[in-house]
C-alpha cells in the first residue's frame, strides 16, 4: 500500500473537545451529581435526625469508600469492555435506591450502611465510566481540559444540591431532600441510556502484553499516583466529613456557605485554568496541588466554623486543580486501552483513603477536638507529596492498524 493511500485510510482525529456527544456526557454527569451530591450533607442529616456523635459520623461516612475499594476487582474487569452508558445508568439507579432508603429511614440502624454503600458504588460506576469516555473523546492535546470539564459537571452540583436540600428542610424535612436526590438520579439514568455506544480502543490478546489486562496495567508510577491520592483523602475527609458536626457544635446551623465557596472556586479553576496541566505539565500541577491540600483543614482549625465560605473557597481552589491533574496523570501512565481501569484504581484509592480517614479522625475529634482531627488530616496529606515521585514519560500509544 502506498504512503498516500495509507494517509487516506487513517481518518483524521476530531480535534474539537466541545462536540455534541461530549456535551451530552457532561449533562449526564451533571444530573447524576445533582442526586449524588445530596449525600455530601449526610453528616448534618445524621446529627440533626439521630443525634449522631463524631465516631458514628466517621463510621457511616467511611462506608462509601469501603464499598468502592471492594468493588475495584469487579469494575476494573468490566469497565473497559462494555459501553459507558450501561455503567452510568446503573450507577444512577444506585443513587435512586440510596435516596429512597435514606428518605424513609425511621431509625439509625444497619440500613444506613447499605444506603451509603449504594451511593458509593453508584459514584464509582457513573463517574469512572464517564471519565474514561471523556478521555476517549478528548483530543490528545486537551486531555487535561477534558478531565477538568467532566469533573466540573459533577462538581457544580456539589453546591447546588445541598443548597436545594437546605431550602427543602423547613417545609419537607430530610425526607423531601433525599426524595429530590432520588428524582435527580432517575433523570440521570434515563439520559445516560441515550448516550451513544462510544467505540472503545480495541481489546485483543496482546493487550495483556501491553499492560492493558485486568491488573497488568498497574505499574509503579501509577501506584505512586494512587498512594498520593489515598493520602490526600485525609485532608479532604477532615474537612468534608467533620466541618458540619464542628459547625453544629459551635451553634452554626447553616452550612451551605462552605459549598458555595467550594464550588465557586473549584469551577473557576476548572473552567478558567482547565488546560493548565496541558501547558505546564500534568505532574508539576499535580505535585503543586498535593502540597496545597495541606492547607484547607488548617484554615478550618484556625478560623473556626464562622468563616465556612473562606474555608470552602480554599478547599475548592485546591480540589479543583488536584483531582483533574491526578486523573490526567493516571491515564497518562497507562495504555489507552486501560484508562477506565486506571481511573477506577485512582478513585478507589482516594475513597479508600476517605474510609480510613473517617475511622481515624472520628475518634480523634471525639477524644480530643475537631481541631486536632483537622491538623492530623493535613499532616497525613503532606506525606503524599513525597510518594508522588518524579515525572515519568507516558507509555507510547498502541500502533495504528491500517486495513
Amino acid at each position: 500500500m502506498s504512503e498516500s493511500a495509507t494517509r487516506q485510510a487513517v481518518p483524521a482525529p476530531d480535534e474539537r473537545l466541545a462536540t455534541p456527544v461530549f456535551a451530552q456526557l457532561l449533562l449526564t454527569q451533571a444530573l447524576f451529581g445533582l442526586g449524588w451530591s445530596m449525600f455530601l450533607v449526610i453528616p448534618k442529616y445524621l446529627v440533626q435526625t439521630f443525634d449522631a456523635d463524631p465516631v458514628e459520623v466517621g463510621w457511616i461516612t467511611a462506608v462509601p469508600g469501603i464499598a468502592i475499594v471492594l468493588s475495584i476487582p469487579l469494575v476494573t474487569q468490566h469497565i473497559d469492555r462494555f459501553p459507558a452508558r450501561w455503567f452510568m445508568s446503573g450507577g444512577s439507579m444506585m443513587v435512586v435506591l440510596a435516596g429512597l432508603g435514606t428518605a424513609t429511614l425511621p431509625v439509625l440502624d444497619f440500613r444506613i450502611y447499605v444506603y451509603q454503600a449504594l451511593q458509593g458504588l453508584g459514584f464509582v460506576f457513573c463517574f469512572n465510566a464517564g471519565g474514561a469516555m471523556a478521555a476517549d473523546l478528548a483530543p490528545p492535546t486537551s486531555l487535561g481540559r477534558a478531565m477538568s470539564w467532566f469533573g466540573a459537571a459533577n462538581l457544580c452540583m456539589n453546591g447546588v444540591s445541598p443548597f436545594i436540600g437546605e431550602l427543602l428542610l423547613p417545609g419537607y424535612g430530610w425526607r423531601g431532600a433525599y426524595l429530590f436526590a432520588a428524582g435527580a438520579g432517575v433523570l440521570a439514568a434515563v439520559v445516560a441510556l441515550l448516550l451513544p455506544t462510544h467505540a472503545r480502543p480495541e481489546r485483543k490478546l496482546t493487550d495483556l502484553q501491553a499492560r492493558a489486562g485486568t491488573w497488568g496495567f498497574v505499574t509503579w508510577p501509577l501506584a505512586r499516583v494512587a498512594i498520593s491520592s489515598t493520602l490526600s483523602a485525609f485532608a479532604f475527609m477532615a474537612v468534608i466529613a467533620f466541618y458540619q458536626p464542628f459547625a453544629l457544635s459551635e451553634g452554626v446551623v447553616q452550612v451551605r456557605n462552605y459549598f458555595f465557596g467550594f464550588v465557586l472556586m473549584a469551577l473557576a479553576v476548572r473552567f478558567g485554568m482547565g488546560g493548565i496541566s496541558d501547558r505546564l505539565g500534568t505532574h508539576r500541577v499535580a505535585r503543586g496541588a498535593q502540597v496545597a491540600y495541606i492547607f484547607p483543614p488548617l484554615l478550618l482549625a484556625w478560623l473556626g466554623p464562622q468563616h465556612l465560605f473562606l474555608v470552602g473557597a480554599l478547599h475548592g481552589l485546591v480540589h479543583g486543580a488536584h483531582f483533574p491533574a491526578m486523573s490526567a496523570l493516571a491515564v497518562e501512565r497507562v495504555d489507552p486501552r486501560a484508562r477506565g481501569r486506571a481511573l477506577t484504581l485512582l478513585v478507589g484509592a482516594f475513597n479508600g483513603g476517605t474510609s480510613v480517614a473517617s475511622h481515624v479522625l472520628g475518634p480523634v475529634a471525639k477524644q480530643w477536638s475537631f481541631e486536632a482531627a483537622f491538623v492530623l488530616g493535613s499532616l497525613v496529606a503532606g506525606l503524599g507529596v513525597l510518594t508522588l515521585g518524579r515525572a515519568v514519560a507516558p507509555p507510547p500509544p498502541p500502533p495504528t492498524r491500517v486495513a
